[in-house]
């Protein structure tokens, strides 16, 4: 069994690369509305996990974003696991970054929406956009952003890619938030992420107004994840703060 690992994650590899190479072609088609905008900020990350209890599989992430200087954003966000089917077998991918139905949401809580990417220098992240800033606290690392640069957005994944069950709560998409920083030496293993998921504090009741939603770590909830296997590069032309 051992000596099928390493061909496993030469799949992975090459998966990778395919998935990258597709994802610059599409970002790079001017999407309707640009009107012939230059991306002026940009995030190229991939990476691949190993198994864990929580999640017995190899999974890997492709992920491409950049914002132009109209401030439209688009490129693909792709996040999947390969092996045999099974209950942990799945696939996320979206081209979204805006969603009528979450900004319509949260208008209708007298909230902002969740749309954004954020590009800045980790020196100007500002404490009270960390998603779990106010429940949670800050991670034990914070300080040491001020040496990264950081990518901060939102996609929506389509509702048809989920689990029926839990389009009770997500009936259109589901928000995923990502904090990728970029520490700025290639293929170390010394960037960092955090994802989280938009998820309501009490799922019995989503819809009630009193139900507040919160964003939800996916991974270590305390401290931004190592990337082991995989790259971050981030490109602040216009810093967002």
């Amino acid at each position: 069994m051992k000596a099928k690992r390493p061909l496993l994650l030469g799949m992975f590899v090459v998966v990778l690369l395919v998935a990258l190479i597709a994802l610059a072609g599409v970002a790079s088609a001017a999407p309707e509305g640009s009107h012939g905008a230059k991306p002026v900020n940009w995030v190229s990350a991939n990476f691949v996990c190993s198994p864990t209890a929580d999640l017995p599989v190899w999974t890997m992430d492709a992920i491409y974003v950049e914002k132009l200087q109209n401030g439209t954003v688009r490129g693909l966000y792709l996040d999947q696991s390969l092996g045999k089917p099974g209950p942990y077998s799945y696939r996320y991918s979206s081209r979204n970054f805006e969603s009528a139905y979450w900004d319509a949401f949260q208008a209708a809580r007298g909230l902002p929406s969740l749309s954004h990417a954020y590009f800045c220098h980790g020196a100007n992240y500002p404490a009270a956009l960390w998603p779990t800033y106010f429940w949670m606290g800050l991670p034990p690392t914070f300080a040491t952003f001020a040496n990264a640069d950081i990518a901060d957005f939102v996609a929506y994944v389509p509702a048809d890619q989920l689990d029926p069950a839990s389009r009770t709560l997500f009936p259109d998409s589901m928000p995923v938030r990502y904090v990728l920083m970029d520490f700025g030496r290639p293929c170390k293993a010394n960037d960092r992420y955090m994802a989280w998921i938009f998820v309501p504090s009490d799922p019995d009741h989503p819809n009630d107004p009193n139900t507040v939603w919160l964003w939800y770590p996916m991974s270590v909830p305390d401290d931004p994840v190592l990337f082991a296997r995989g790259d971050i590069q981030v490109r602040v032309g216009a810093p967002d703060f």
